[in-house]
């Protein structure tokens, strides 16, 4: 089982040469985020920070739904951890 995911999912690998430039380029993807610019992946070099960002859409996922999900996957996981001990 696959650990769920909430209606909005956001990985990002980023890396920057300054703490500055970190701050530039999350403030940035907030700002594409927020216009809904970046659907799919997105892909940014530049001067002082680049990322590569995936963002997914789960329009069937609700609040109440990821945590059934999430409860689910933790008992499974328990029940997993359970076998493998001696």
């Amino acid at each position: 089982m696959n650990t769920p995911e909430r209606q909005h999912t956001l990985l990002l690998k980023l890396s920057a040469d300054s703490r500055e430039e970190l701050v530039a380029a999350l403030t940035q993807i907030a700002i594409e985020v927020d216009r809904g610019q970046n659907a799919g992946v997105s892909v940014s070099a530049g001067p002082g920070y680049g990322y590569v960002m995936q963002t997914r859409l789960n329009p069937d996922m609700t609040h109440d739904k990821y945590f059934k999900d999430l409860e689910a996957h933790l008992d499974e996981l328990h029940r997993e951890e359970k076998k493998q001990k001696p």
